[in-house]
């Protein structure tokens, strides 16, 4: 194997959001990209934009890279009902699997505002004043929280703060950066399941596996 390829929704279509977003997820994976490091292998995070655009680019990827460990990594958008993350994809989007095992699909459940959601600290050093953690809900997994639900928290936490309500744009890349990994992957199952993906593959390698 010669890397790590993750092909990730999002960044929309510009160039600059591309690449501060992409910064973002690039901190936030930095323990694995450490270990990818480590054995000489490469790691290459692809924002693709749209969800049909990173589907398309992870199909691509598997044909040009096939030496590489091909990832594709998308918001789930809808509760996640399934074992199988291509079988949610098949059902949601229509897709079909392009021959590769789930360990090469991943789900941020529901989307990527759940990650920051998991991390109330982080949340609360950013926005400083005003912002309102009562507003966060308590659950432990925040897998389980509906989009709505997602999207008005973040709102409702960070309406009178100086730097504003939540915004995607401006606001996406730099929490990522900024995240525990160890709190988000403790609240969010498809995260550590991501982690725990990639750990197995470069452990494997170490100790003469696959």
């Amino acid at each position: 194997m010669k890397g790590i390829r993750l092909y990730i929704e999002g960044g929309g279509d510009g160039r600059d959001q591309k690449s501060e977003l992409r910064k973002g997820f690039s901190t936030f994976f930095s323990p694995l990209v450490g270990m990818a490091r480590a054995r000489r292998l490469n790691w290459d995070i692809t924002m693709s934009g749209g969800l049909r655009s990173a589907y398309e680019d992870f199909e691509a990827a598997i044909r040009r890279h096939p030496n590489s460990f091909n990832i594709l990594l998308i918001d789930a958008e809808k509760p996640v009902t399934h074992a199988s993350p291509w079988e949610h994809l098949r059902i949601h989007e229509k897709w079909n699997n392009p021959s590769v095992s789930d360990e090469h699909c991943h789900l941020m459940v529901l989307n990527v505002e759940a990650w920051i959601l998991a991390d109330v600290e982080t949340l609360t050093n950013y926005y400083g004043k005003g912002f309102n953690r009562n507003r966060i809900p308590g659950d432990p997994n925040v897998e389980s929280i509906p989009k709505r639900d997602l999207e008005d928290a973040l709102d409702e936490a960070t309406r009178q703060t100086q730097k504003g309500r939540y915004n995607k744009v401006r606001h996406c890349a730099e929490l990522l950066s900024r995240l525990s990994v160890t709190t988000v992957r403790k609240k969010a199952p498809h995260c550590e399941r991501l982690f725990a993906t990639i750990e197995e593959k470069l452990q494997g390698l170490a100790t003469g596996g696959p």
